[in-house]
């Protein structure tokens, strides 16, 4: 099997001038592409975008008052609802990104983030008619060792990158 992957430095001139199509997918100025046992991207943060209130559109989060310290995810509900008279139409940049995440201490530092992905880079787009709502299951994937016993958190979570947030604790 080979895999043929374009990457510039420079960006997507320097890959259109490398004799790259300019299709697939695009990567951070600053990806590192490592040979390990099994080939892998390791691709830096991006910053996080907290999205932006959609008006007649509610977003609502449901999530534990409390998980344990060492739990390896936290399963949550979410729920868009459409409140308004017309269709609202939700968009995301990516498939990647019609969800995000990330986890801050009491501080308001960030101590977990949704792990990047190579991803198509394709615009999504959904309409919500009026009164409809989208509820989804989603998995919030814990790093071990990082929560503390007996610390309060915050999950803020970007979902058709209209931002929620809901206040745990980890025991």
């Amino acid at each position: 099997m080979r895999l043929n992957i374009c990457l510039a430095a420079a960006g997507m001139a320097a890959a259109l001038l490398a004799g790259c199509s300019g299709q697939g997918v695009q990567l951070a100025p600053d990806a590192v592409f490592k040979k390990t046992d099994e080939t892998r991207f390791v691709i830096p943060p991006i910053a996080w975008n907290p999205g932006a209130p959609m008006p007649g559109v509610t977003f609502e989060i449901t999530a534990p008052k409390s998980i344990p310290a060492d739990a390896a995810l936290m399963q949550i509900r979410l729920v868009l609802a459409n409140t308004e008279a017309a269709p609202a139409a939700l968009t995301a940049p990516t498939p990647c990104s019609v969800s995000d995440w990330r986890i801050l201490d009491a501080k308001g530092s960030e101590v977990m983030r949704k792990r990047p992905a190579l991803c198509e880079q394709s615009l999504q787009t959904r309409e919500l008619s009026q009164g409809d709502a989208i509820e989804q299951i989603a998995d919030v994937p814990l790093e071990p060792n990082v929560l503390k016993r007996g610390q309060p958190y915050r999950l803020e979570y970007r979902f058709w990158n209209i931002p929620g947030g809901v206040n745990f604790a980890a025991e």
